[in-house]
């Protein structure tokens, strides 16, 4: 079930937006603004520096993702007592009332599922599930690099 959980964090809940609440969840936050959430809630506090490497991405990108999240009353943020360069990133009573709503949404649809089909059936999906995840992880990491690569220009000396 926590495969199954993980997946759908990882790939959004595209699958799963035929739930209204969740579709609801959708327009309000992104994937990366959920991630960065679920993972406050897991940690109770983090560094920018931390919470950018758990979560794979630069610095500069999560900066952005605190500002929208902390506009929103959903995380707070303050410095380091002992070092100024360090930021600290913590869930407000509101963030932390947000993702335990999301996380019993999910749950909720997670549960449905795991209802009508047997253990064998669910093995299944999972293992189906994850294998179509590899393949849409492995396109959209495909089109990134098409759009990265760099072309090597010939310069002569005159």
């Amino acid at each position: 079930m926590n495969q199954l959980l993980s997946l759908f964090l990882k790939n959004w809940m595209k699958p799963l937006l035929i739930d209204q609440e969740i579709n609801e969840i959708s327009k309000k936050v992104t994937r990366s603004e959920l991630i960065a959430l679920f993972m406050l809630k897991q940690r109770g506090e983090a560094t920018m520096s931390q919470l950018a490497s758990d979560m794979g991405l630069q610095k500069s990108t999560l900066t952005n993702i605190r500002q929208r999240l902390t506009k929103r009353g959903l995380i707070q943020h303050y410095r380091d007592a002992n070092d100024q360069r360090i930021t600290w990133i913590s869930l407000t009573a509101d963030g932390e009332e947000f993702a335990d709503r999301v996380l019993e949404t999910m749950s909720r649809m997670l549960q449905k599922i795991k209802d009508v089909l047997t253990p064998d059936e669910m093995e299944q999906l999972i293992v189906l599930l994850l294998k179509v995840a590899k393949v849409v992880q492995t396109t959209e990491q495909e089109q990134k690099e098409e759009h990265t690569t760099f072309k090597r220009i010939k310069i002569e000396d005159e």
